[in-house]
């Protein structure tokens, strides 16, 4: 479901953008390799993200917004962040 992000009012519409969210999971071998990606990513400063531990100890919920207006890398930066701890990107 997109996010609407209005610059004034949403009678200001043409100048909205519009964000989507994305949700991606990633599975670890251990909790604390997991525990240790999660520390890292709450002081990240790439991109705005909100970490969790996800159906246990050794999986961890990474969620962000982007804008559609071009390419995005954070998802490519979470990938190789969590290869640094481990980790695999559940599909």
């Amino acid at each position: 479901m997109p996010y609407l992000r209005t610059c004034a009012t949403l009678r200001a519409f043409k100048y909205a953008e519009v964000f989507m969210e994305t949700q991606i999971v990633y599975a670890f071998m251990t909790g604390q390799q997991a525990n240790r990606f999660l520390n890292a990513l709450k002081v990240w400063n790439v991109a705005d993200v909100q970490v969790k531990l996800f159906r246990g100890a050794d999986k961890v919920k990474v969620s962000y917004y982007f804008s559609e207006d071009g390419f995005d890398a954070t998802s490519s930066q979470l990938d190789e962040l969590a290869e640094v701890y481990g980790g695999k990107e559940l599909l």
